[in-house]
């Protein structure tokens, strides 16, 4: 049983992730970060996927970006393994989506994730609205 801890909006950077047994003790195995940003996106909500979770943040006064980040969890290791992120630009008519896959471990410093996210490849689409 895993469950996790979010700060509210606006209140912190943190993701607390704890694991449970039968006895429904829980004992913390990760803080990393939220994937929430200042002034940008928060979290709007947390899947159950078939390796894991996800988590979903989006822009709090309107819904035109949002991502999602895919997180698997395997004896109590946690790896982000995929960005994708949707973009909708109504002065251009356009969807911008992009999906990024990784194979990082969040147990690693946070720094390190920044670069290693810099780093990898992104692969982008526009689809155009019609006229």
């Amino acid at each position: 049983m895993i469950k996790l801890l979010v700060a509210s909006p606006y209140e912190g950077e943190d993701l607390f992730i704890f694991l449970g047994d039968n006895s429904s003790h829980y004992k913390l195995v990760l803080k990393t970060t939220n994937f929430s940003q200042d002034g940008g996106n928060q979290i709007s909500d947390i899947k159950q996927t078939n390796d894991g979770f996800a988590l979903v943040t989006t822009f709090p006064d309107r819904g035109d970006f949002h991502s999602n980040y895919y997180i698997s969890s395997s004896n109590n290791s946690f790896m982000l393994k995929k960005i994708e992120e949707e973009f909708y630009s109504w002065q251009d008519g356009y969807t911008k989506t992009c999906v990024q896959n990784l194979n990082f471990n969040l147990n690693k410093a946070v720094d390190f994730f920044t670069k290693h996210i810099e780093t990898s490849n992104v692969n982008c689409t526009k689809k155009y609205d019609r006229h």
